[in-house]
């Protein structure tokens, strides 16, 4: 399996950050010791706007673009993630071209892949 690659090289590689406003991202991180990450806090800070932050999350994880706002929600599935799980996981369920399709805010939340399917059966 490869090793998946940093969002601050696909930000530069994509031309949507400055290598120089990730590498001062990087510094802030480690200086203050933050668990906020690099994406969120170039986007906090105005430098990169939110789309281009999904663009590149989809990128890194080998994902489709989506726009939960203007996906269909998936009725037969809605009802069977209870809104806390959901709210806690950032996820979605939504109608796909093929059936149900998960969409999360944070791919990479512990756990949360396994409670939102707990939930689905």
């Amino acid at each position: 399996m490869s090793e998946r690659r940093r969002i601050g090289e696909i930000l530069v590689d994509e031309s949507l950050v400055a290598p120089a406003r990730v590498d001062d991202a990087l510094v802030e991180q480690a200086v203050t010791r933050t668990r906020q990450r690099i994406g969120e806090m170039l986007v906090q800070r105005g430098e990169l706007r939110p789309g281009g932050l999904v663009h590149a999350l989809a990128i890194q994880h080998d994902a489709e673009e989506l726009d939960p706002l203007a996906a269909p929600v998936h009725p037969p599935t809605l009802w069977k993630v209870p809104r806390d799980v959901a709210e806690r996981c950032c996820a979605l369920v939504v109608r796909g071209e093929h059936g149900p399709l998960l969409v999360m805010g944070n791919p990479d939340m512990p756990g949360a892949r396994r409670t939102i399917s707990a939930c689905l059966g």
